[in-house]
């Protein structure tokens, strides 16, 4: 039984990891569409600024 347990807990552990790289990866091909898109219509800071937002709103909810 303890063995089971820990391969649930390691199948867990690696699940939760490929959805945190998956996450993040997709945050980086996200913001890099709304940085081009973006920056076009508004000035660069603001631009940058509401990236790091949402990136580090995505990363919090990595997180939980």
């Amino acid at each position: 039984m303890r063995m089971y347990r820990e391969h649930v807990g390691e199948s867990l552990r690696d699940s939760i990891q490929r959805l945190r790289e998956t996450l993040l990866r997709g945050t980086k091909v996200l913001a890099a569409r709304l940085t081009s898109t973006l920056l076009l219509q508004r000035p660069r800071q603001q631009v940058l600024r509401d990236l790091l937002h949402s990136s580090i709103g995505a990363v919090r909810a990595a997180e939980v």
